[in-house]
Parts: C-alpha cells; structure tokens; sequence
C-alpha cells in the first residue's frame, strides 16, 4: 500500500483509528505510517520525475512556423507576436530548435532553425498576397536537405486565410507529392485555415484531415494558432506523439464564435482523407 492509500485508508478507519485534523501532530503521523514507506514514496516520486524531466530535455524538438502575413491578416499582428513570445519563454529550458517564415507575396525567415531560448521576439507587418505553396515547399526542401534522415521529431504548422495566390512554381500537387513524401519519414504537418475549408485545402496538399483546423482570426483565435505549436511541442517532447487534444481550445474558440463545430468526429487513428492518385 502506498502513502496516498493509507492517508486515504486513515480518513475512512472507525473512531478507534488516528483520524487527520488541524490538530494531529507529526509523531501522530509518524506513529500511523511506517516511515520506510514514506521514504520509498519520495525516492519513487523523485526519481520518475528525474527521468520524465531528463527525457524531455533529451528529446529534441523541431517546429517550422509558416505563418501568412498577407494584407487580410491585417489585424492580427499583435497577436501573433505575443503568441510567439509565450512561445519562446514555455520552450526556452527544453531542446526545441524554431524556424518562423513570415510569408506574404515573398517569404522571410525570422528564426532560422534555432533554440527556442536563443530565438528573439519578432515584428510582423501585413501586406501583400498569399505565397503559400512555393513558401512551403522551399522550407521542406532546405530542411530535409539540411536533415536528411533525422531521427529527432519534425513537425511543419501552416497559417493561412485564404487560398494561395502568388506562388510561381509550387503548385498543390508538388507540393501534396513533397508532404507525402515527409508524412513517410515520420514528420508531422498540421495547416490551420481561415477563409477557406481546411480538410478540403489539406486534402489537395497531401495533410491528413485530423491535422486540419479552422481557426477565427480573431486576436484570440491568432494566438490560439500559436498556442497549437506549443501544444504540438509539448504532445512531443513528452509522448513523442501528437494526439487529437493538439487543437481542443482551437475547436473551442470556433465553436463560440461562428457556432459550427471544427473538423468533427475525428479520431487518432484518421490520418488520411488524401487524394488517390489516378
């Protein structure tokens, strides 16, 4: 019996037992447990969270950010950069290494694969059109070039309210086939839309459909798309897996503000809704 059960087992035992109260002191205590117990029960619990907590800092973590900064975002700046610095402090102990690419009619990198603690807080200013396609595949090729047969845990997040509409080069398909391509080697994508169906859109690119959300772009619903990450982050480092909980106060905060559930009836095992190929 562990210490827990026999303080539980003190407060239910008959008026002759040793009943817990303001007044009972520490030889009371003492005298009820034997304090070989007790000590087995901290060295236990010290030890499971010494090898949680040395597990965690081992597992390396990294998040690539795609974050769409086009002039429909207008409004949502400030958000966004709070989100990230939350961001940022929560992963700053642990071995997470971000890359942020701010996209619009041009991509730029604000965070060029580094730790979370060395990763600065950034300014975003919204203009332009939306460069999804070719931003993504472009970051997908540096990285797997970079990482070819990564071991650590790999995960891609997509913002985007709206379909694209400035890529040159990256089509969907190319795109779908390069995703693919990385859902093998065990990386993960997760798109987060506004403006637009994102199982439909998810499903042209090639993300499995419990990885899709909508979000509202509010200030709210932004930096829940951030809060998503850290989520994912966190799912990671100490499961090295991501379950469908990644977006629960995502599904929330739709569900109050437009009255529509978001991506319903999912479960863990529903990873695909791709396009077949012909």
């Amino acid at each position: 019996m562990n210490l827990s059960e026999k303080l539980e087992n003190m407060k239910i035992q008959d008026k002759n037992s040793l009943t817990l109260s303001e007044d009972t002191s520490l030889a009371d205590l003492a005298d009820s447990i034997d304090y070989t117990d007790v000590l087995g029960n901290i060295d236990a619990m010290v030890y499971e969270n010494i090898d949680t907590v040395a597990s965690e800092m081992r597992q390396v973590v990294h998040a690539i950010l795609l974050l769409d900064i086009s002039q429909s975002m207008a409004g949502t700046e400030l958000a966004t950069e709070q989100a990230i610095v939350k961001l940022l402090d929560e992963q700053k102990n642990y071995n997470v290494r971000i890359t942020t690419v701010l996209f619009n009619s041009i991509a730029k990198k604000e965070h060029n694969d580094i730790l979370a603690k060395d990763a600065k807080p950034i300014s975003i200013y919204t203009s332009g059109y939306t460069r999804l396609y070719d931003t993504a595949i472009e970051e997908i090729n540096n990285f797997d070039a970079k990482y070819p047969n990564a071991n650590e845990k790999v995960f891609f997040l997509m913002e985007t309210d709206g379909e694209d509409n400035e890529s040159k080069y990256g089509a969907a398909e190319k795109l779908k086939t390069l995703i693919e391509s990385q859902l093998a080697k065990g990386r993960e994508f997760f798109l987060l839309a506004e403006g637009i169906e994102a199982i439909k859109l998810a499903t042209k690119i090639g993300i499995p459909k419990n990885r899709a959300r909508n979000f509202s772009k509010d200030m709210d619903g932004v930096q829940l798309v951030i809060d998503a990450a850290n989520e994912v982050i966190k799912q990671l480092r100490l499961n090295g897996k991501v379950t469908n909980d990644w977006s629960k106060k995502i599904d929330a905060h739709y569900l109050l503000t437009t009255g529509k559930e978001n991506t319903p009836n999912l479960t863990d095992d529903d990873t695909t809704l791709r396009l077949n190929k012909k």
